[in-house]
């Protein structure tokens, strides 16, 4: 009996886990993310639901503490068994009420680590928000960024635990603005952004493409497409819309057609939902891996943990 309460609470922690990954990776800071190249999705097969990043670190210490406190719990199960021969239900209830506060405190880390790369820095502005990330409660994360203007950078300098401030030119009145709070991601361009009274520069996200999207692309009936085909351009994961001639022979390693599912109904973007249209959303998904191309969910949902 011991033993399915051990199975039992370790299956429940591994889906507290895989709920949180799936409800927050796509907020969570890229730079965060750990890259596990090989045997990633056997170790956590839940991220299949988004290749566009990593594994965020706190997850991938908590399947580590996780494992490695289910071992200490049989490990003393057996002594208490072999040893002195008696039955004791007090283990699993400690094993159970460790495994419940332990992902508790996961989605609290995970949290605040959004908060922080969602508002930069805590001011009297967003520090109510900060509370509302402490009890995991998704009204912290609903003010929107502003976009002020596209910039150029002329000058970065570290500022160690603080990050990076850089000098910047503003394109559009081409005023000089000196530390300015500076987060590297993807290159060039850099844009301006404000939330809450605090100011930084970006650069561009890495690109992928969202599985909705493409879902949608791949359901769209033969005689609706007027002989044009759906193609992915690899460069920044664009869906473009153009005739099969078009392609040159040359252009064929930059755009990948998208291939058309036969035997499904049409999809729009805003009806696509994981639970209705698995088998649709498990083709494109694959079929992105296949090819290397990094995907995400615009919308995510609790139900799709179980894929």
């Amino acid at each position: 009996m011991e033993i399915l309460i051990f199975i039992f609470v370790y299956v429940a922690g591994y889906y507290t886990i895989a709920d949180t990954y799936v409800l927050f990776i796509n907020q969570y800071p890229y730079d965060k993310c750990i890259t596990i190249n090989k045997m990633r999705f056997l170790l956590f097969p839940y991220s299949k639901r988004n290749t566009s990043k990593g594994i965020p670190r706190e997850m991938a210490a908590a399947c580590i503490i996780q494992n490695i406190l289910l071992f200490c719990v049989l490990g003393i199960w057996l002594i208490n068994m072999c040893v002195y021969k008696s039955h004791s239900y007090m283990i699993g209830l400690i094993y159970f009420i460790s495994i419940g506060l332990f992902g508790f405190i996961i989605a609290t880390a995970v949290n605040l680590e959004i908060f922080f790369d969602y508002y930069k820095r805590v001011n009297r502005d967003n520090i109510k928000y900060l509370f509302l990330a402490c009890i995991n409660s998704p009204r912290a994360f609903k003010i929107r960024k502003k976009l002020k203007s596209e910039v150029e950078v002329l000058e970065v300098t570290a500022c160690g635990r603080k990050g990076s401030k850089a000098k910047i030119r503003v394109e559009r009145s081409n005023d000089i603005i000196e530390c300015i709070l500076f987060l590297q991601k993807n290159g060039e361009p850099y844009y301006l952004y404000e939330r809450c009274g605090v100011l930084w520069v970006e650069g561009k996200e890495p690109n992928y493409v969202f599985i909705e999207d493409l879902v949608e692309k791949m359901t769209i009936k033969r005689k609706y497409r007027k002989q044009e085909q759906f193609f992915i351009r690899v460069s920044d994961c664009k869906i473009i819309r153009c005739a099969r001639e078009d392609i040159k022979s040359a252009l064929a390693s930059i755009f990948i057609e998208i291939p058309y599912i036969n035997n499904s109904n049409y999809i729009s973007t805003e009806d696509v939902c994981c639970l209705a249209n698995y088998e649709e959303c498990v083709f494109a998904e694959k079929w992105c891996r296949k090819r290397g191309i990094p995907y995400a969910y615009r919308q995510v949902s609790h139900h799709m943990v179980k894929f």
